[in-house]
């Protein structure tokens, strides 16, 4: 077991200031036998600035396209105006309601199912040692990253074969 001590003294905050906008913290470790060592740790401000243009790049590209959705649902066609015909329209109708009671009935089944399984794989991956259990947790986070589409692709013609 590893208890770790964090402590932040004036030679962290003078090094802090001397190096920048970057966070000095003294870590003491200590292993069961009661032996213990000093790690620093120092995060630059600038990795710090790079996630935050990162964001600013990144929200609008995100944000905009769904303020435009918004404010589109809500044009009439004939006339333009504002107004809640559209939403009325799809909350009132029966085959839309049908069709939110069938995505919403799905999409509850799958992630329960989801759950039980993905619960049960974790498990096995993190209490047990087995062959292949980091190609199978490889193969996790491969298709945790993958496009979504890309993946379910492959796994149509992984599957069905040459015919697709």
């Amino acid at each position: 077991m590893v208890n770790l001590d964090i402590q932040r003294g004036e030679e962290g905050d003078r090094q802090s200031r001397a190096l920048g906008r970057g966070q000095i913290v003294s870590i003491r470790q200590e292993s069961a036998n009661g032996i213990g060592r000093r790690v620093s740790t120092y995060r630059p401000g600038w990795i710090i600035a790079g996630f935050c243009l990162a964001l600013a790049v990144v929200a609008p590209l995100v944000v905009l396209p769904l303020i435009t959705t918004l404010f589109k649902s809500f044009a009439s066609a004939p006339t333009g105006t504002a107004d809640l015909d559209n939403w009325q329209r799809i909350f009132t109708e029966p085959r839309n309601l049908s069709a939110i009671g069938t995505i919403a009935a799905l999409a509850t089944t799958r992630q329960a199912i989801a759950l039980v399984i993905g619960g049960a794989i974790a498990c096995l991956i993190a209490r047990t040692n087995f062959p292949g259990k980091h190609w199978l947790e490889l193969g996790f986070w491969v298709t945790l990253f993958l496009p979504t589409i890309t993946a379910t692709l492959g796994r149509v013609a992984l599957f069905d074969g040459p015919k697709g």
